[in-house]
């Protein structure tokens, strides 16, 4: 709901947004605000960026492993408690994540990590370099975990050449393009990590809405967690730092093509008769996540949406992320809320009772 209260605090920006349509970034001198300071840096200590920083602490703080998440009960549910649909559906999203993880950690090392040339940046993308390799790693596990060895070659061939995956990697490639603006592949990068994700993150938090696959659950909550961070990491990027904003009607058009995609993405994969859950909700919510990426990036909602499922304010954006779980019986961990405002902030919370 606290979407709403944006439109008219951005109607003035939408003016000055729209002027700089067609200006190109690669003519100013300076493009991000940390740059001058940064020329003269010859040292980490003392810290230049504070808010940066406080990411950087965060994500080095969240080490964990693939290996030690439980997988040996899903195979049991896998073949006794899922028929056939709620099996295809759910191949489909791992596939998906196999595939474009591979492709947000090469767009860091060859952009990204370089092109931002301020230190608490460079560190928190090799940082999230790391927790990509790890995301990787858990996606072949679980794909692995539940099909066998001639039924995975298959999946992934079939799925790897389904028009609309290709589609999906495409949209995300061409943002990959250092001659594009940088401007324009941050906020691309927000939509990748932020929007294109959230489809897949709310079809796995679904099974554990169900009781089903704890083990590929709990590595939905620990990879929703992390991306939810690199998200309002890129946000803050372009919220507070990047002095070229691309236009509000530009910012638009990239996340209307983004969702274009997901959307037939999420019509081939998610059939019908699924309970608690389907095409048109997946949809709502989609764009609920943008409108919340929207917000941490500054430039307001789009779509106006609400949220059609409550329980993913356990697990992502549009609630709280519970950052420090791994360790389940902790009972001090950190929260990214959301206010009904639309911003985040890193708060400490106290609970004994809290479970996942």
């Amino acid at each position: 709901m606290g979407v709403f209260y944006y439109w008219k605090s951005y109607a003035k920006e939408e003016k000055q947004h729209n002027a700089v349509i067609g200006h190109n970034e690669h003519a100013v001198g300076q493009l991000f605000s940390w740059e001058p300071e940064e020329k003269e840096r010859i040292a980490l200590f003392p810290i230049l960026h504070e808010d940066l920083w406080q990411y950087w602490s965060l994500i080095n703080g969240l080490h964990w492993t693939a290996q030690k998440v439980d997988l040996t009960h899903d195979k049991w549910d896998w073949m006794n408690k899922m028929d056939e649909n709620e099996r295809t559906f759910i191949r489909h999203q791992l596939v998906f994540f196999v595939r474009i993880d591979f492709d947000v950690l090469d767009n860091i090392d060859k952009n990204f990590r370089e092109e931002l040339n301020c230190m608490e940046v460079q560190m928190f993308y090799t940082a999230q370099q790391h927790q990509e390799c790890v995301h990787i790693e858990s996606y072949s596990l679980q794909a692995q975990a539940l099909l066998d060895g001639k039924e995975l070659e298959d999946v992934f061939l079939a799925i790897r050449r389904m028009p609309v995956v290709s589609l999906l990697r495409e949209w995300v490639m061409q943002w990959f393009n250092q001659r594009l603006l940088i401007g324009e592949r941050l906020v691309a990068f927000g939509v990748v990590e932020g929007v294109l994700f959230s489809a897949s993150f709310a079809s796995l938090q679904w099974l554990r809405e169900k009781n089903l696959l704890p083990g590929i659950t709990d590595f939905n909550s620990y990879i929703a967690r992390d991306e939810g961070i690199h998200t309002l990491f890129t946000c803050m990027i372009i919220k507070r730092y990047f002095l070229s904003k691309s236009s509000r009607v530009r910012v638009k058009e990239i996340f209307d093509s983004a969702i274009k995609t997901v959307d037939a993405f999420v019509d081939e994969s998610l059939p019908t008769g699924l309970s608690g859950i389907d095409s048109f909700s997946m949809k709502r919510y989609m764009r609920f996540q943008a409108d919340c990426v929207l917000n941490a990036m500054g430039y307001g909602p789009f779509y106006f949406a609400e949220n059609p499922f409550p329980f993913m304010d356990k697990l992502s954006l549009n609630g709280h992320i519970k950052v420090n779980f791994f360790e389940k019986h902790n009972s001090s961990y950190q929260l990214l809320t959301h206010h009904g405002s639309g911003d985040f902030s890193l708060q400490q919370s106290d609970s004994d009772s809290d479970s996942d």
